[in-house]
């Protein structure tokens, strides 16, 4: 029980140092920190004691402080921003494929003698459709619309894939 008591303890105190540090970087905070911090330094190496320098101590603090005002009200939150990422799209390439010939069997089978086998093998031969042509829309840039001989297919690109829409029959469909 003690070491889970000392890990969320341990976690409790990263997620402090984290936020502190945090804001010290994002408010510009960490200069009159650093002052501060070289300040009781050099006081400690030296020997001296505070209460002489408090007045010295003050002033420049303060003006570290001002300065960090400054500079967040100036520059704002200093956080390094990502480039940003034009998006250029690409072009689309329809390609019609040709169909391939289905391979010739060599059947010996008279036309009266027509098996089970026969017909179980025409039903396992796929039905060809063509490759559709791929549009974009331009008022949608994420709309596609695939385009076949009979139909209209509607995508919608969202987080890297393609969402299906929708169908439309054409009317004059062979």
């Amino acid at each position: 029980m003690s070491k889970n008591l000392f890990e969320g303890i341990r976690k409790l105190m990263d997620t402090i140092a984290k936020g502190v540090s945090k804001v010290l970087v994002v408010g510009w905070l960490w200069i009159p920190f650093s002052y501060s911090l070289i300040f009781f330094l050099i006081l400690l190496v030296n020997g001296q004691e505070f209460p002489p320098y408090s007045e010295i101590f003050l002033i420049g603090f303060f003006i570290c402080l001002a300065t960090s005002v400054l500079l967040f009200v100036i520059k704002g939150p200093n956080i390094k921003k990502a480039p940003k990422q034009e998006f250029s799209p690409q072009p689309l390439i329809s390609q019609q494929i040709a169909p391939t010939p289905a391979p010739q069997y060599n059947n010996t089978i008279n036309n009266n003698q027509y098996t089970i086998a026969q017909e179980a093998k025409s039903q396992l031969l796929p039905q060809y459709q063509p490759a559709p042509l791929v549009f974009a829309s331009r008022v949608d840039p994420n709309l596609y619309i695939h385009e076949y001989n009979d139909k209209l297919i509607f995508y919608k690109r969202e987080n890297g894939g393609m969402l299906y829409l929708g169908t439309e029959y054409k009317k004059n469909a062979s």
